[in-house]
């Protein structure tokens, strides 16, 4: 406990000198002047001003949505619930350039629409046409129907990208070779969801279980939607716990990026698969759980059917456990 009390006491003196420093007059706020430069900073804030300026009407929103006691300006504890809600750049400026250069196919320095179409795809995050325009729309702020640089980082903030993770999935090589481990063969529980992290134990559930229908969820762990999604999967793995619910991250590590990318062909996230003897019965995407429940019906055998039999008022509680209506 007394742990738990010390790290969060670092925490919190790291965060008041980061406030200090950007609070550069020393009044004990971060004015409009003030909070401009921080959130042009990378590097959590280490590294100041290191963007072009904000447009006025991003840094006016972000002013109206912290200060809350209208003052005009951010306190320390408004100044913690901007950091929390990852408003600050985290990633060195070399590490937001690597994404963009890896995004930037025709190495001219911009991102048409076509290229950050293919930068979300590669994600496992398409985007629909108006959600292409909503960001063009908002983060093209010179109108020049391209993204620049400072342009696509900002990109990062408003969409609350995890730039870790992404660029450990970039760097990372599909491979079809399952990482050497001296675990024990997965062991799969009924009425849970089990997480595989190779092909090795993808594969031995599919042989293990071959009689059994197998649903897979393919994910990555920046996935807002999957984030959403994860305890409706973990209440249809307790409901049909005779049913084998799987779920790996494309970006845990080469193996998985090869299940992800290459094996499953998993165009956008969260996806599904239905799997039996081996064989795939059916693929879908989208965090929709009355399709899945629909599906489940299509797929499972009547042995495997908790509902084979079941009255009307039956299903009706069974879909209200499932928060279904």
């Amino acid at each position: 406990m007394q742990e738990t009390s010390a790290n969060e006491e670092t925490q919190l003196d790291r965060l008041y000198k980061l406030f200090q420093a950007a609070d550069t007059d020393g009044n004990g706020v971060i004015d409009r002047q003030e909070l401009d430069v921080l959130l042009r900073s990378t590097d959590g804030g280490l590294q100041p001003a290191t963007l072009a300026c904000l447009g006025k009407s991003e840094l006016h929103q972000v002013m109206c949505s912290y200060d809350a006691d209208g003052s005009g300006d951010i306190d320390f504890e408004e100044f913690q619930k901007l950091v929390a809600d990852g408003l600050l750049l985290d990633g060195t400026m070399q590490e937001y350039q690597e994404v963009f250069r890896a995004a930037d196919t025709t190495g001219d320095g911009k991102l048409n629409a076509s290229e950050i179409q293919d930068f979300f795809a590669k994600l496992g995050q398409p985007l629909r046409s108006d959600k292409l325009f909503k960001i063009f729309e908002e983060h093209d702020l010179d109108g020049s129907g391209l993204l620049e640089f400072d342009e696509f980082v900002r990109l990062f903030r408003a969409q609350l990208l995890d730039l870790d993770a992404i660029l450990d999935f970039m760097r990372m090589q599909p491979s079809p070779e399952a990482p050497s481990t001296s675990r024990k063969l997965i062991e799969v529980e009924p009425g849970r969801v089990t997480t595989v992290f190779s092909t090795e134990e993808f594969d031995t559930v599919m042989t293990d279980h071959a009689d059994t229908l197998v649903v897979v969820e393919a994910s990555l762990t920046w996935c807002r939607p999957c984030k959403g999604f994860e305890r409706t999967f973990e209440k249809f793995a307790e409901h049909y716990n005779k049913v084998i619910f799987l779920k790996f991250f494309g970006n845990s590590n080469d193996n998985c990026k090869y299940l992800f990318k290459d094996r499953l062909r998993t165009p956008l996230t969260p996806s599904f698969t239905f799997h039996r003897n081996g064989v795939l019965l059916h693929s879908h995407q989208g965090a929709n759980k009355v399709k899945l429940e629909n599906l489940m019906q299509r797929y499972i055998s009547p042995e495997e059917d908790p509902l084979a039999g079941a009255s009307a008022f039956k299903r009706q509680v069974w879909h209200a456990k499932l928060g279904i209506n």
